[in-house]
């Protein structure tokens, strides 16, 4: 236990302020101020709100598209930001895919993150607005041959009214609580597509590498309830950044 000294002057202070309360004083004095970091955790209402004030600002389309595949996949931004075309696999078809390079995951091999159609019509449109043959999804407005900078979503989402707050991580973890809440049965499904690599490496409940079919299930469901009156992707290009 801590033990705090106090000096009190001969004045006049101990007659306002009798010795008795000091305790009670000091405690109140004491008392961890809030840590105004500590954001709540989103709900879906929370994330569907944060996409459609963000999507209502003039922005480049592509920032746009970026922050909606984010809210979609809930991958990492560094992991988007980075996507390059060749990475994503049958786009027009029924199973698109990202094949999420082992360089930039937790497994030590390629990750398959199946994709919902939403996201496929994302990634589509992004492809659309990057130009032709783009080394990347997602590049630079600037510098084409460079990643979009992070301080890019940030600066959107500081305009939406998000100003210090780490949306894209709330985004995921909302993600993770939501479908866990609704679905589970999927919790350890669920947990690899947030995490990218199981908890037990050692764990053969479910086939990691392959177990796919349900992957794409749930995000289909999570898609379907995130962008339920949404405008679709296409709609996202139609204004220019300011």
């Amino acid at each position: 236990m801590t033990t705090i000294m106090v000096f009190v002057p001969r004045t006049d202070f101990g007659r306002h302020f009798p010795i008795a309360n000091l305790a009670a004083i000091l405690t109140g004095a004491m008392v961890p101020l809030e840590n105004s970091s500590q954001i709540a955790v989103m709900d879906l209402a929370d994330v569907r709100g944060m996409l459609i004030r963000a999507e209502a600002i003039p922005a480049h389309p592509s920032t746009r598209l970026m922050l909606r595949l984010m809210a979609l996949t809930a991958v990492r931004d560094k992991e988007l930001r980075s996507a390059t075309p060749a990475e994503f696999e049958g786009l027009d078809g029924r199973e698109p895919v990202w094949r999420l390079p082992a360089a930039r995951t937790k497994m030590g091999s390629d990750f398959l993150i199946p994709l919902s159609r939403q996201s496929a019509d994302t990634v589509t449109t992004a492809l659309g607005v990057a130009g032709q043959r783009p080394r990347l999804v997602f590049p630079s407005v600037l510098y084409v041959r460079r990643p979009m900078s992070e301080n890019t979503i940030k600066h959107l989402l500081r305009r939406a009214g998000y100003q210090g707050q780490d949306v894209p991580g709330r985004t995921r973890t909302a993600f993770s609580s939501i479908m866990k809440e609704k679905h589970p049965k999927d919790r350890a499904i669920i947990d690899l597509m947030v995490t990218r690599a199981p908890k037990d490496r050692f764990e053969d409940a479910y086939n990691f590498a392959t177990d796919l079919g349900r992957q794409r299930v749930l995000a289909q469901i999570w898609a379907d309830m995130l962008l339920d009156g949404l405008i679709p992707a296409s709609d996202l290009i139609q204004e220019r950044q300011r």
